[in-house]
């Protein structure tokens, strides 16, 4: 179809972004020139197991990120104990990232015992680094009571800060879509599988060991998947270019998830093809 042209893929998803932040990045990249022939968003976790998070820590479940940006937004300020946490949180990265090298070097991983101890190592660092990240943020609460990193006061009620992050969601994929149709760009929207979606695949006993979340991410899973889909149904009916993958892995009983939002080879082929026919024909159509 491109002839001799070559395809490239270009990569702008960022850890811990949702909407509004996706369509207010295309945005930037249009102003500085960026001509894509296509734009492909593949999303939906983080905007309820994020925003349910902002909204347990007491901030705007629209906001970005809280543990990911008020760092950030507060201009770098630390004292004694964000240091330490946060060199504790730099060592445990280096420790597993070594740890994983040593591993992939050494072909360890072929090894049914020295693979099993291997994984048993590194899973144990990633909680040692969840569990350093939980008391940054916990310190970082007490130091941001601005309204300016807080956002507008809300309720408790976990259905209605999940319906505000539903409704930016659903917002920003309009948005992005009428964009991209006045710059004559393909647009494709993906709601993405997740592990502890109520209407998701069975879980292995592996994936239930490397699967855990907090608490708060898995109430605005658990509560939140069911309106994602109800709201893409509603962008299918609006005429936006959506598609609903969270189901592309029921029926499989392999190991697919990696943790409770990424996938192993599989995971990533199962989820290419599923999107890649929608995906052409918004291309054929532009």
């Amino acid at each position: 179809r491109v002839g001799t042209r070559g395809v490239h893929y270009l990569q702008f998803g960022r850890g811990g972004f949702k909407q509004p932040q996706q369509v207010n990045f295309l945005v930037y990249l249009l102003s500085i020139g960026f001509e894509p022939d296509v734009v492909l968003v593949i999303d939906g976790f983080n905007e309820v197991a994020l925003g349910a998070n902002n909204a347990a820590l007491g901030v705007s479940p629209i906001f970005p990120s809280f543990p990911h940006w008020t760092f950030l937004a507060l201009a770098g300020t630390t004292d004694s104990e964000l240091l330490d946490i946060m060199v504790e949180m730099r060592l445990t990265q280096r420790a597993l990232t070594s740890t994983c090298e040593r591993a992939l070097r050494l072909n360890l991983c072929a090894s049914s015992v020295l693979g099993r101890l291997i994984l048993g190592h590194a899973l144990a660092l990633r909680r040692d680094y969840n569990e350093a990240t939980e008391r940054y943020t916990t310190a970082l609460v007490a130091r941001s009571t601005q309204p300016a990193l807080r956002g507008p006061k809300r309720g408790v009620d976990l259905a209605a800060n999940l319906a505000q992050s539903v409704r930016c969601w659903q917002e920003s994929s309009r948005l992005s879509a009428a964009i991209c149709t006045v710059h004559s760009i393909a647009y494709l929207h993906v709601l993405q599988p997740t592990l502890h979606d109520p209407e998701g695949k069975v879980m292995t006993d592996e994936e239930k060991r490397s699967g855990d979340l907090a608490p708060a991410w898995m109430d605005g899973v658990r509560t939140g998947y069911p309106m994602l889909r109800e709201a893409g149904a509603e962008l299918v009916q609006q005429g936006v270019p959506f598609l609903d993958l969270s189901p592309v892995f029921n029926g499989h009983t392999e190991t697919i998830y990696a943790d409770a939002c990424h996938f192993w080879h599989l995971g990533n082929r199962l989820l290419a093809e599923g999107l890649a026919p929608a995906l052409l024909a918004q291309l054929r159509r532009h």
